[in-house]
């Protein structure tokens, strides 16, 4: 697996993911670089980076070079699956750019982002026939007590605590039963 950094405005991959961020797709676009001396294994994984680089004066016509594709084209030969990180849809042009080579897009959406937004970038994505592939929800709020787990861990203890206490009579037991089912 690979994930490209190609949001050559604002490049975060390498930083987020602990690597090396100075030289990458920017560097290997321009000539700079030769890309197996810039692709990093994270960890002991088998999933590879190609950082954005620097950030160039002109991205939407850096990822829609000839240089661009050639490079796509021979990544797809390389890995199984690649994974292209784009910034957003709707202020810049370079998601769209980068969609023409890829099987399809993965739409990520914040829980803050706006409705009018998301529609106003889905209808974008309509208009260029982009495949979208689907959604991520990201920045969502973790509550345990909500949770799917939290709510088998609930029933769990109540049942432990049931068989600790063990109800006199059947309408506790059934009193019991819906308390624990509403924790």
């Amino acid at each position: 697996m690979l994930v490209i950094d190609a949001d050559l405005r604002r490049p975060t991959v390498a930083e987020k993911l602990g690597l090396e961020g100075a030289a990458g797709l920017t560097s290997v676009l321009s000539g700079e670089a030769q890309l197996d001396d810039v692709l990093q294994r994270w960890g002991d994984s088998q999933m590879y980076v190609l950082s954005g680089g620097e950030v160039p004066p002109n991205p939407s016509e850096l990822l829609g070079s000839k240089a661009m594709e050639n490079l796509f084209y021979r990544l797809l030969r390389d890995f199984d699956f690649v994974l292209v990180d784009s910034p957003p849809v709707l202020p810049v042009t370079d998601a769209l750019v980068m969609s023409r080579l890829t099987g399809g897009v993965l739409v990520v959406v914040s829980t803050a982002t706006r409705r009018r937004h998301l529609q106003e970038a889905l209808k974008t994505l309509r208009t260029s026939d982009v495949r979208l592939d689907g959604f991520v929800l990201t920045k969502t709020a973790h509550d345990k007590s909500g949770s799917y787990y939290q709510y088998y861990g609930s029933r769990r203890q109540s049942v432990q605590a049931e068989s600790e206490h063990p109800p006199r009579s059947r309408q506790q037991a059934r009193s019991r039963r819906r308390a624990g089912a509403r924790t």
